[in-house]
């Protein structure tokens, strides 16, 4: 840690500089990114595996943003049931409600989606380590994908944005 020296003109003695001078050097620890790497894994909510033999993720943590990526590949299913979870999020997501951090996913297959839903995206939860994905389509009102939906072939590849629950 780093801490920057007081402009010209600073007075350590005033305490209201003194307070800006640490919030300045507190916003500067806060905005270094921190990079790393986590283990995602697919997870049916209610019972089941999803075996994968490809788990990949990374993640850059800035203050209290997250943007984590992953790449999941199935290679193996047992009677997955219950909601699709994407679990091991690096960090804690934040608890605030209807404030769900949200994705994008760049490639996904082997997943079966209900009958006229054509689109599929990752949602974080609220105060958890866990995401969902959602499919939608025109005229539909958007669900969580079951583990029925998924394959020995599924894959997801994709990111997401989210808030921590600390800095």
């Amino acid at each position: 840690l780093k801490l920057q020296p007081p402009p010209l003109g600073y007075d350590l003695r005033d305490q209201s500089q003194m307070r800006q001078l640490l919030e300045q050097n507190d916003m500067e620890v806060q905005r270094k990114p921190v990079r790393g790497v986590w283990t995602p894994t697919l997870t049916p909510a209610t019972s089941g595996t999803i075996t994968l033999s490809t788990a990949l993720g990374r993640y850059v943590k800035i203050g209290q943003l997250v943007t984590c990526w992953f790449n999941c590949t199935a290679s193996a299913t047992s009677s997955p049931l219950g909601n699709v979870q994407l679990t091991g999020l690096p960090f804690l997501s934040e608890n605030i409600t209807s404030q769900f951090g949200s994705g994008s996913l760049s490639q996904w297959g082997g997943i079966t989606l209900s009958a006229n839903f054509t689109f599929l995206a990752p949602r974080v939860n609220i105060n958890d380590t866990k995401a969902l994905f959602y499919e939608s389509g025109s005229a539909q009102v958007s669900a969580a994908i079951q583990g029925g939906s998924c394959s020995s072939t599924t894959i997801l590849i994709g990111m997401l944005n989210y808030m921590s629950a600390s800095a």
